[in-house]
């Protein structure tokens, strides 16, 4: 047994250690990494190619900036690509299944559907609770087209989060336990990684770092769960519910905005309005870790 602490942890281990060699790790990341770039771009060269009419770089630019609907749209659905980059080296180099990763699948769907219920509760508890006029969002997307994409944007969503839950929790963190005893390293590394490619100045300007920190939190959250319930499917329901929030319901202006309904009216590099919304995030997160952990019951 890895560890006395997450003893429900172990069958997500025991299909990693036949191959938990770190040059075989790196060997998969990397080709992981390849792979992802290279499907990427033969995706979006895809979508330029689809309609003789479409105006490539004013397209780009909205999926650079999440700007529109449709730029949101083309960018969440890119994920699939990584799936499919994951799927290679997991096959090659480790002679693992991709549903492997999940865990079983019967548990993943029920705590999926604990975890994510009480995260929705969570967040219309939060919602109810007055906040500063000036931080009160403001409507964004017309209603109509909201709820045309709706359908799509919530399985787009879905198809990202899952492949960033596939990529760091359910592979680089199985086969770093399976590797290493300490859950210090293989909770911690997937988690800083996931937060490091969150960094982006130009987008989050002085507030990059607070954007990483909340990031690499978010990784441990999602870290610990996997580990307590032995599957994927209570990170999964986390994850799932706050990026709808964030991407569907109310995202800072100018910052991947063109799903939400509504725009809060401040951007990712407002300093000011970091020292508010920081804390409301953490404490938000630390929560619904708290209400995941009496979902699933460890």
């Amino acid at each position: 047994m890895r560890t006395m602490k997450y003893p429900n942890y172990q069958p997500l281990i025991d299909p990693a250690q036949p191959t938990s060699g770190l040059g075989r790790l790196i060997m998969g990341s990397a080709m992981t990494t390849i792979g992802y770039f290279a499907l990427g771009l033969f995706y979006f060269a895809t979508i330029a190619q689809l309609d003789s009419a479409m105006n490539w770089p004013q397209v780009s630019a909205e999926i650079e900036s999440g700007s529109t609907p449709q730029g949101v749209l083309y960018l969440l659905g890119s994920f699939l690509m990584m799936i499919a980059a994951l799927w290679v080296p997991l096959r090659l180099v480790h002679r693992r299944g991709l549903l492997g990763l999940f865990g079983p699948l019967r548990l993943v769907t029920r705590d999926f559907l604990r975890v994510s219920g009480a995260i929705v509760v969570l967040y219309i508890c939060v919602a109810l609770i007055p906040m500063p006029a000036k931080f009160m969002p403001a409507p964004n997307l017309d209603a109509a087209i909201w709820r045309a994409v709706l359908p799509l944007a919530v399985v787009a969503i879905f198809v990202q989060i899952t492949a960033e839950e596939l990529v760091f929790r359910g592979y680089l963190q199985s086969q770093l336990a399976a590797r290493f005893r300490s859950p210090w390293i293989w909770i911690a590394l997937p988690s800083i990684l996931f937060g490091l490619l969150h960094y982006d100045p130009a987008g989050a300007g002085e507030n990059a770092r607070l954007v990483v920190f909340t990031a690499v939190l978010f990784g441990l959250v999602a870290a610990d769960l996997t580990a307590r319930s032995g599957n994927l499917g209570a990170a999964m329901g986390v994850h799932f519910v706050t990026n709808i929030a964030a991407i569907l319901f109310a995202a800072p202006a100018g910052g991947l905005n063109g799903l939400a309904l509504y725009t809060y009216p401040f951007a990712m590099d407002d300093t000011v309005a970091a020292a508010y919304w920081m804390p409301v995030d953490i404490m938000l997160l630390i929560t619904g870790w708290l209400a995941a952990r009496l979902m699933i019951k460890r």
